[in-house]
């Protein structure tokens, strides 16, 4: 029997207050923050690669509080001969002025029971990434 191969990009939404950061890439496209794990990091708790990828992305100074998965989902990459499975935690935004790296070319903190989720902010082959994060969008518009 084959199995699929995953790499693994461990991503965070991070809360302040009412808010979530969304991170965009060339083109408007949403992405959020965190990534892959890198080899020789495979023993390595999973906190500390998060905080690395953070740390990378959004600035050294940044600091949130890591809590629960929130959902996973998977971007088809076959046309670089990968697939992506993310898994996206809760964090609690602490203090620490966001520096974007060059991975990123905005951020906007949105109202996240009222912002509506488009799907051209997404890759079309990203429908699964689109349709994890719309499900959590809609569902706190509705409590």
């Amino acid at each position: 029997m084959e199995y699929a191969v995953f790499q693994v990009s461990l991503k965070v939404l991070l809360r302040n207050g009412e808010k979530v950061l969304l991170t965009k890439e060339s083109g408007d496209i949403i992405d959020l923050p965190g990534g892959r794990v890198d080899m020789g990091e495979e023993n390595m708790p999973l906190e500390d690669i998060i905080a690395r990828e953070i740390s990378e992305e959004l600035g050294k100074d940044l600091k949130f509080r890591l809590g629960q998965v929130l959902f996973v989902d998977r971007v088809d990459r076959t046309k670089e001969d990968r697939w992506i499975f993310h898994v996206v935690f809760d964090a609690e935004y602490l203090s620490g002025d966001i520096i974007l790296s060059d991975e990123h070319v905005s951020y906007e903190w949105v109202d996240r029971k009222a912002y509506q989720i488009k799907r051209d902010s997404f890759l079309p082959e990203d429908e699964e990434k689109y349709q994890a994060l719309k499900k959590y969008f809609d569902s706190l518009a509705n409590r």
